[in-house]
């Protein structure tokens, strides 16, 4: 085993790329969704966070592999909450349904996630007027919640 090692080499950086499914970013969920809860409830909106959180963190630790991996991930937590996730109404609506406390402290818990991924992401890209205005349209849908 020992005469053999030097036939090893040294480790490849780029050996190893995790794969990010982005596409499972949604709501209300894909509609084969087969979990304990209806697609479209709270509990399915914490899911779509999950997943967004989840490849928020892949797409952080590949960031010097996957070409503009800050980008696509202010653009991915931008989209979920601009164009997935329902708006808060002043008149109840989604947001105020009926949730257990534990559901309650994981939604407040990954809306706390993905508000710093956004942050994080839009200030490592470069700055435009419209990256400013939807940085500020993603923290106050973060901040509506």
């Amino acid at each position: 085993q020992a005469h053999l090692d030097f036939l090893a080499g040294d480790a490849d950086a780029d050996a190893l790329v995790l794969p990010s499914d982005l596409a499972r970013v949604t709501w209300p969920l894909e509609p084969q969704w087969q979990g304990p809860y209806p697609r479209d409830s709270l509990a399915a909106a914490c899911t779509a966070l999950r997943r967004c959180d989840r490849a928020c963190v892949t797409l952080e630790h590949m960031r010097d592999r996957v070409p503009r991996a800050d980008a696509r991930r202010f653009a991915l937590v931008s989209h979920l909450f601009l164009r997935c996730l329902p708006a808060p109404e002043i008149n109840g609506g989604f947001w105020r349904s009926e949730c257990t406390r534990s559901l309650q402290a994981d939604l407040l818990f990954l809306l706390r996630r993905n508000a710093l991924h956004a942050s994080a992401a839009a200030a490592s890209c470069a700055q435009t007027r419209a990256l400013d205005g939807e940085r500020v349209l993603v923290v106050a849908a973060v901040a509506t919640v």
